[in-house]
């Protein structure tokens, strides 16, 4: 009997309810003849990327949940160069020193810094640190967390241009990429 106790909750574990999780890559584009000086600011609209993956995300995990999301997290977050860059083939020839990335929602205008990074070196993927890790209506406020379910952000990075940058004729593609859950 205890034998099938230990197997019936290790089976209700495995099988459970599982918080849908997904990858979610967004192309930030920065071009050296659109950078003037020695600062490095770029920012997307989150519905705005090719197929939109963020409310693909969404629109699934609640399919899943039975419900609509009252909590999303970054599990992690990475940064890579994207291979649609031209004349730069590594992180540090675009950006250097402290990464700041945020998310500014529509309606209030809130800033929420979500991760940092310092000094990216390589074409990537390198990780980055996630510093708000849980998005929820009780903490960032029920209008913010409307505008985050809904798409409704802006992602921005500021970052310092890598010396040179703004002079080498080049284009990069700054890929985000997101491991995202649901709940």
């Amino acid at each position: 009997m205890l034998k099938l106790i230990v197997c019936t909750v290790a089976l209700l574990v495995a099988c459970g309810e599982q918080n849908p999780s997904n990858l979610v890559s967004i192309s930030l584009s920065a071009k050296s003849s659109e950078t003037p000086g020695p600062g490095l600011t770029l920012e997307k609209s989150i519905v705005s990327e090719a197929g939109n993956p963020y409310e693909a995300f969404i629109t699934e995990a609640e399919a899943r949940l039975g419900k609509e999301t009252s909590r999303i997290d970054i599990e992690r977050l990475t940064l890579q160069l994207g291979d649609e860059s031209t004349n730069v083939t590594a992180l540090e020839q675009v950006c250097a020193g402290h990464l700041s990335f945020e998310l500014t929602l529509e309606g209030t205008n809130d800033t929420f810094v979500f991760g940092e990074a310092m000094d990216p070196n390589g074409a990537g993927p390198v990780d980055v640190t996630v510093t708000h890790r849980s998005f929820t209506p009780q903490r960032d406020d029920v209008r913010n967390f409307a505008a985050l379910r809904s798409g409704r952000f802006k992602l921005v990075l500021h970052a310092a241009a890598a010396a040179g940058f703004p002079t080498q004729n080049a284009d990069a593609s700054l890929v985000l990429t997101f491991t995202l859950a649901a709940f």
